[in-house]
């Protein structure tokens, strides 16, 4: 897969999360590993909103952090335009509060001011 590919599989998976579409974005996710998409190779997007950008970012360190660990230990490497992005001035969950009530957040979002569960994206 190409790039420019990639840079559009990351849209349609950031468009999902942002939209609460857990099916989708869980299914965009396993398809990702599936087909052994490499995240290094992940353009830098270029989205102006801040939002977007970093929940793209938080996907990208994540998705690396999943596919890193057992029992799948890939070999992925987060690129480094990743560690430019910033993060929200105010919080934003994207997941229903309930959710997050009283729970352990996940770091590659939480360090952008992004609300997800720790064990997010475990599912693969």
């Amino acid at each position: 897969m190409n790039i420019i590919d990639l840079d559009k599989q990351l849209d349609i998976i950031t468009n999902h999360l942002l939209n609460g579409h857990e099916i989708e974005y869980s299914e965009c996710i396993q398809h990702w590993y599936r087909m052994h998409y490499q995240c290094q190779i992940v353009p830098k997007p270029t989205d102006t909103d801040i939002m977007r950008l970093a929940v793209k970012a938080s996907i990208i360190e994540r998705l690396v952090e999943v596919l890193n660990s057992p029992p799948r230990n890939g070999h992925q490497v987060v690129p480094t335009w990743c560690r430019e992005i910033k993060g929200l001035k105010k919080p934003l969950k994207l997941q229903s509060a309930r959710l997050l009530e009283d729970e352990t957040l996940c770091e590659a979002f939480e360090k952008r001011n992004l609300k997800v569960v720790k064990n997010f994206m475990y599912f693969i």
